[in-house]
C-alpha cells in the first residue's frame, strides 16, 4: 500500500488533539476511512512509532508522532500551497 499523505495528516491530526480519548471506532469516524483501510493506516503509523495503544484499547499519538504530524504540516503546505 502507498500510503496518501492527506489520510497520514487526519490521522496524526485526530490524534495530536489535546483532551481526546481516541478508541478505534472512533478514531476511524473522525478520519473518514472504512475500517480495513483505517486499519492499514494504524498499523502503519505504529509500525512507524507515532502511534500506540494502551490495555483499554485507547490509541494516543507519541513524540514521535507528533513530531512527524508537524513536518508533514509544514511539507503539505509548502509543496501544495499557491
Amino acid at each position: 500500500m502507498k500510503p496518501d499523505l492527506h489520510v497520514v495528516a487526519r490521522l496524526l491530526e485526530c490524534l495530536a488533539r489535546p483532551h481526546v480519548q481516541w478508541t478505534r471506532s472512533k478514531l476511524q469516524a473522525a478520519v473518514r476511512l472504512n475500517y480495513d483501510l483505517f486499519r492499514r493506516y494504524l498499523e502503519l503509523a505504529a509500525a512507524k512509532g507515532w502511534v500506540e495503544e494502551g490495555d483499554a484499547g485507547q490509541i494516543r499519538i507519541t513524540g514521535s508522532g507528533l513530531r512527524a504530524w508537524h513536518d508533514l504540516q509544514r511539507w503539505l503546505r509548502e509543496w501544495l500551497s499557491d
